[in-house]
C-alpha cells in the first residue's frame, strides 16, 4: 500500500491544502448535519446518513430492500457498484442494521466521500503537471466550488466512483514517460499500461460508459503509441512489449463483455432516453416530435426538418449537460430547495466550467496534445454522445469532469493574466 500511494504521490501539496481542508470541513459538518436533517433531493428524496431512503440514484435497480439482486429482470447494469452495495448490505446485517439505516448510508456514503476527496487531490497534480502551480490552484477550486461535488459524496452513488477512475486514468497518462519531455521522470511505458490497466477495469466494471470510455482510450493510445509514436516508445526487456499487447487485449475483451452485460440495459436505457417526455424550454418534447417529423419523400422538406432536428439536440445537449433546462418531473409536492440548486449551479458554475473548458481546448491546443489529455478529453466526448440522441443531464458529463475542470481552468487563467488580475 505504501509503494502504491508514493506511485501515485498521493500526498496534500500546496496547491490544493487550502481546497482540500475546506472541502474536507464542508463534507464533514455537511455530514453531521444530515446525520440529524436529511437534506432533501430530487423527487422528494433525501441525501446524507439520517436519510431514510438514502437517494444513491436509481436505487430499486440497484438494490431492494427486499433483495440483494439488482435490476430490473433482465435489464441489468455492470456488476462492480451493486457488488459493493451488496458486500456492505451483508456486513451491516450482521449486526442487524438493514440497508434503511443510518449503519447502512455511512458506509456507502463513506467510499464516495473518500473519492471525492482523492480526485480532488489527483486533479491538482494532473493540472500542476500540465500546466504549472497557477492552474492546479484553480482546478481545484473549480471543483470544491460545485455543488455536485458535495451532492455525489453524500448520496453515496457511483457518480464519484466514476470520478475517481477517470482522474486516475488520467494521472496516470500525464505522468507517462510517453507524453514527458526527455528532461522530466515519468512512468516508463511498460508500468504506463500495467497501471493503466486498473483505473480501465474498474470503470468498465461502474458503467457501460466506463466500458465505452475504456475502448475509446485504448484504441486512441495504441494509435498514438504504436503508430504516429512508435520510434519514441522503448521497452527495457523484449517481453514487456508483448505483455503490454495482452494486457490491452484483455482490456478490449473485458470491456466488451461489460457492454455484452448490459446489452439489455443499454437497449431499454436507450429507447427511453430517446423518447424522453418533459419540457424543452417551456415546450412539450412530444409536440416537438411530431412537428419535426418527416411525413413526405420532398428532399427540401427533408433537409429542412433534419436541420431543425439538429438545431434542437444540440441545444438540448449544451444546456442540458449545463443543467440549464426545464424540469421533467415538475415540482409539485416536492421540496423547491432542489430545483433552485440545479438551476443556480447550471447557470453560474457548470455552464461557465463548460465554456471555459471548450475554449481553452483551442487556446492551450499544443499542450493539450503533448501531455496527452487529448485522449481522454475525445474519450469523454464519444462516452457521452448517447445524450445528444437523446436527453442530457449534468451527471452524464460530471462523471467524466476531472478532464474538463483541468482544460477549462487553464483557460480562465490565460484571462487572469491577461487581465492582471491573478
Amino acid at each position: 500500500m505504501i509503494r502504491f500511494l508514493n506511485f501515485i504521490n498521493f500526498r496534500i501539496h500546496k496547491s490544493v491544502k487550502y481546497q482540500f481542508y475546506i472541502f474536507s470541513s464542508i463534507l464533514i459538518l455537511t455530514l453531521i448535519y444530515s446525520f440529524y436533517f436529511p437534506i432533501p433531493a430530487q423527487d422528494g428524496t433525501f441525501v446524507g446518513i439520517g436519510s431514510p431512503l438514502l437517494n444513491i440514484g436509481d436505487r430499486y435497480f440497484y438494490i431492494t430492500s427486499e433483495s440483494l439482486d439488482f435490476g430490473y429482470g433482465d435489464i441489468r447494469g455492470s456488476f462492480l457498484y451493486p457488488l459493493i452495495l451488496k458486500i456492505i448490505t451483508k456486513f451491516t446485517n450482521l449486526f442487524g442494521y438493514e440497508n434503511t439505516s443510518k449503519v447502512w448510508n455511512f458506509f456507502v456514503i463513506s467510499f464516495s466521500s473518500f473519492f471525492s476527496l482523492s480526485s480532488l487531490l489527483l486533479i491538482d497534480r494532473i493540472a500542476y503537471r500540465i500546466f504549472g502551480n497557477k492552474v492546479a490552484f484553480i482546478s481545484s477550486w473549480l471543483y470544491i466550488i460545485c455543488p455536485y461535488s458535495l451532492f455525489y459524496a453524500i448520496n453515496g452513488s457511483l457518480t464519484m466512483y466514476m470520478i475517481f477512475g477517470v482522474s486516475f486514468a488520467t494521472y496516470i497518462i500525464t505522468k507517462s514517460s510517453i507524453y514527458l519531455n526527455k528532461n522530466q521522470r515519468g512512468i516508463s511505458p511498460f508500468n504506463t499500461f500495467l497501471s493503466l490497466s486498473l483505473p480501465l477495469f474498474f470503470l468498465s466494471s461502474l458503467r457501460p460508459t466506463g466500458a465505452i470510455f475504456t475502448i475509446v482510450l485504448t484504441t486512441l493510445l495504441i494509435l498514438n503509441c504504436f503508430y504516429f509514436r512508435k520510434e519514441k516508445i522503448f521497452f527495457e526487456k523484449k517481453f514487456q512489449k508483448k505483455i503490454v499487447f495482452l494486457i490491452l487485449l484483455l482490456i478490449y475483451l473485458y470491456s466488451f463483455f461489460q457492454l455484452y452485460f448490459a446489452y439489455n440495459y443499454l437497449i431499454f436505457s436507450l429507447t427511453n432516453f430517446t423518447n424522453e417526455t418533459g419540457q424543452f424550454f417551456g415546450v412539450d418534447r412530444d409536440q416537438i416530435r411530431a412537428r419535426i417529423n418527416i411525413k413526405n419523400d420532398e428532399f427540401l422538406s427533408i433537409i429542412k426538418l433534419k436541420i431543425y432536428w439538429f438545431i434542437w439536440k444540440i441545444t438540448e445537449f449544451v444546456s442540458g449537460i449545463s443543467d440549464i433546462r426545464d424540469s421533467h418531473s415538475g415540482i409539485d409536492d416536492i421540496p423547491i430547495l432542489p430545483f433552485f440548486i440545479r438551476i443556480f449551479t447550471g447557470v453560474f458554475i457548470v455552464f461557465p466550467t463548460n465554456l471555459f473548458a471548450f475554449i481553452g481546448l483551442f487556446a492551450n491546443w499544443n499542450r493539450i496534445i503533448k501531455s496527452g489529455i487529448i485522449w481522454i478529453f475525445i474519450s469523454v466526448i464519444v462516452s457521452i454522445s448517447p445524450s445528444f440522441i437523446g436527453v442530457a443531464f449534468t451527471r452524464y458529463i460530471f462523471m467524466f469532469y476531472p478532464p474538463i475542470v483541468i482544460i477549462s481552468a487553464s483557460c480562465i487563467e490565460k484571462l487572469f493574466a491577461k487581465n492582471k488580475i491573478y
